[in-house]
Parts: C-alpha cells; structure tokens; sequence
C-alpha cells in the first residue's frame, strides 16, 4: 500500500523542480516509506508478515540524518543543528531510557557558558537550546501582571548566604555574546544567575522595560528571588 492517490507525483515533481531538491525528495519518500513498512510488519498478524521487522525510529533517523534515539529526540524538538545533536548525545553517559524531558533536565543544569563552551554552540544553536529546555505550561510575565509578584529559586548564590542584600538587580551579562546570560546582582556583584530553564521568561519580564523591584528571602533552601512591579 502506498500514500493516497495522486499525492505522491505533484509533491514529487515540486520538490525535483531543481537538482538540488533531490536529496530530500528522496529522504522524505524513503522514511514514508519505512514508516508504512514498520506499521504493517507490526499490525499485521505475524503469519502475514514476509518482511523483517524495522526499528520504529529508523524512519525519523533517515529523515534527520542520525542515529540515536537521543539525537532523533533532540532533532525532531527543535535543535536545528545535527552537529549539536550529536555533540550533546556524545556527552550523554546515563545508561537510564532516553527521553525529551531526561534531555530538557540534563540540559537544564547546565548554563549558556557550559554550552558555549562544552558544545562549541553558535547564537543560533544557543537559542534552540534556551527554547528546548524552557520549562512548558507556565508564563511568569503573565503571572507578574495579574498577581504583582513572583518567585523564582535561585541555582546557587555566591558569597551572599544568610545575608542582607541592597541594591538588589537583575540585568544581561555585558561580557558575554549573545545570548547573555542574565544575572542577579548586588550593588554590581554578580550574586547569582538565572537558570537556562528560567531564562526565556525572565528575558520576557526584562524586554518589557518595567520597573521591578527585586529581593532575596533566604529562609528557604535554596534561596528564592522574590520579583515584584515597582510601586514608586
């Protein structure tokens, strides 16, 4: 069985319209066709099956040009970069069931330095990163607005633990390229960094221009940025 009637010859001769459209018209009809072939040798009763069995991802490995679960996962959420994919899953030892979400958490620790460096990661790989390891399903811009406050936990504070901190202020790291991290400063020492996870939505809160008033409540572990609309 092959795709519906008449879909394959006009996609087909669009795609060939010049040479250079070749590589994928192909790619793109050889995972179809892997993924119909996997559906049929595993729906069907075995005694129909003539074929060997395929891999379910083989299809997806085809189209992206890789050959892990964890690079196919990563390609096919949003890193755009296959010399990314495979230089991350390179650095993957866990032995654990590879998921999009094991991936976003073992991302998540790390900062846009770590990624600069470790992965030799351009602007534009950065950004993917920082889109990829977003934490879904919330917008603290939006909570700001309606509730006046938020609360953020902080990754780590350097040399400020149980103390009082003045002139409390987030803003871009000016010694880094873009993207730039986006740190927690006190009277211009930089006491702390918002976490990859957290940075497209604090980078929300700051490309606004509002004035915010920031402070630090140290009673909890660890300690929690307290994020407020200024009300001077």
């Amino acid at each position: 069985m092959g795709p519906p009637q008449g879909w394959l010859p006009p996609v087909r001769r669009a795609l060939c319209h010049t040479t250079a459209w070749e590589p994928l018209w192909w790619s793109v009809e050889l995972s179809w066709w892997l993924a119909r072939w996997w559906s049929v040798s595993h729906t069907d009763p075995p005694e129909r099956v003539q074929s060997p069995r395929l891999c379910p991802e083989l299809g997806g490995c085809i189209r992206y040009g890789v050959d892990t679960t964890a690079k196919l996962l990563l390609m096919s959420s949003g890193i755009r970069s296959r010399r990314l994919a495979h230089s991350i899953a390179a650095s993957i030892t866990t032995t654990d069931e590879t998921t999009v979400e094991s991936l976003r958490e073992h991302l998540g620790e790390m900062s846009i330095n770590t990624w600069r460096t470790r992965y030799d990661a351009t602007s534009s790989e950065l950004t993917d990163l920082l889109e990829f390891t977003r934490l879904r399903g919330r917008s603290l811009l939006k909570e700001l607005l309606e509730t006046n406050t938020i609360t953020l936990e902080l990754a780590s504070t350097t040399g400020r633990t149980a103390m009082q901190s003045f002139e409390l202020a987030l803003r871009y790291d000016s010694s880094e390229p873009a993207p730039q991290s986006i740190g927690l400063y006190d009277r211009g020492t930089r006491i702390s960094i918002v976490s990859t996870r957290d940075h497209s939505d604090i980078k929300a809160i700051l490309d606004t221009g509002m004035d915010l008033e920031v402070g630090i409540d140290w009673n909890v572990t660890p300690a929690t940025m307290i994020m407020s609309l200024s009300t001077s």
